[in-house]
C-alpha cells in the first residue's frame, strides 16, 4: 500500500510540474517555434497548483489540501481532513512535529513522513 501512495505522489507532482510548463508555453507567443524543454522542479515557477508542493516534492502542511495531505504515510481521507480542520481553528504549523498535535497522529505517523513534509 506504501509503494502506492509513493506512486501517486510521484505521479501528482509531475502531472503538477507538466501542466505549469504547459501554461506557460502557452502563455508565450514566440516568433519562431520553440522545443519545450522537460520541467524541472527548479524551471518551475509556483503556481496555485503547485503551492502545497514544497521544494524537492515535499508536502507543505501549512498549504496542502486534503487531499494532497492523503496521499501521506499512514493518513486517509479522515486524517487529512483532520489537518486541514485543525490548521483552520489553530492557524498554521509552526513545525513538523506540531503536526502530532492533530488527534489521530503520533509519533510512529510524523516518523514516517518527516523526509515528505515541511512548514513554510
Amino acid at each position: 500500500m506504501q509503494w502506492i501512495k509513493q506512486l501517486t505522489r510521484t505521479s501528482l507532482i509531475s502531472v503538477l510540474l507538466a501542466t505549469a510548463s504547459i501554461a506557460s508555453a502557452a502563455d508565450q507567443t514566440p516568433a519562431k517555434p520553440q522545443t519545450v524543454a522537460a520541467a524541472t522542479p527548479a524551471a518551475v515557477a509556483p503556481t496555485a497548483a503547485t503551492a502545497a508542493v514544497a521544494p524537492a516534492g515535499k508536502v507543505n502542511l501549512n498549504s496542502a489540501s486534503a487531499a494532497e495531505l492523503s496521499t501521506l504515510n499512514g493518513i486517509g481521507a479522515v486524517k487529512a481532513e483532520a489537518i486541514v480542520r485543525f490548521r483552520e481553528e489553530h492557524g498554521p504549523f509552526n513545525s513538523v512535529e506540531d503536526l502530532t498535535a492533530v488527534k489521530g497522529i503520533g509519533q510512529a505517523t510524523l516518523e514516517k513522513n518527516r523526509s515528505l513534509v515541511v512548514v513554510e
